[in-house]
């Protein structure tokens, strides 16, 4: 597995292995709803920039923010600064056990891993076939959600 650090610093691993920053870092804009009465907001993100398109075998080390803005992609991993195991002197982060990736894709199996973007080890046209399914999945949501709103409406007059 290949791994490219895309963002601004050295990632060292707590085996010692160092990955050097390559190139411009993967970056995302985020814009908050105003607070409401609970004191809650929401995040959204903008376009992600300097975020290359999948490759087979690769990985993109990128900050969290980043791999948060990218829910889909099983290729875009970040440290895990907040597992137990990482090292710290002072409050500052000496080195992490590994690299993490949205929880939400943790657990699939090969068959869900089809419907998702990316993937360390995914090959062009599978990832393309897989944007492609979840592209008609999503579609095929929404257009369920448009009928059962319409039949409630109809239902009301």
């Amino acid at each position: 597995m290949k791994f490219i650090n895309l963002t601004p610093h050295d990632i060292k691993l707590n085996d010692g292995t160092v990955f050097k920053p390559h190139g411009s870092p993967a970056r995302v804009s985020d814009n908050y709803t105003e607070f409401d009465d609970d004191g809650i907001c929401e995040v959204t993100y903008g376009e992600i920039e300097n975020l290359p398109a999948p490759k087979n075998g690769t990985c993109y080390v990128v900050s969290a923010k980043v791999r948060e803005a990218s829910p889909f992609r099983l290729d875009v991993v970040s440290p895990a600064s907040g597992h137990k195991d990482t090292v710290r002197n002072n409050g500052l982060i000496v080195s992490v056990p590994g690299f993490i990736r949205n929880a939400n894709m943790a657990n699939f199996t090969q068959e869900d891993e089809d419907l998702v973007i990316g993937g360390c080890g995914r090959s062009s046209e599978s990832m393309e076939f897989s944007a492609i399914v979840l592209a008609i999945a999503i579609l095929s949501i929404f257009t369920l959600c448009f009928f059962i709103i319409l039949c409630k409406i109809i239902d009301k007059i």
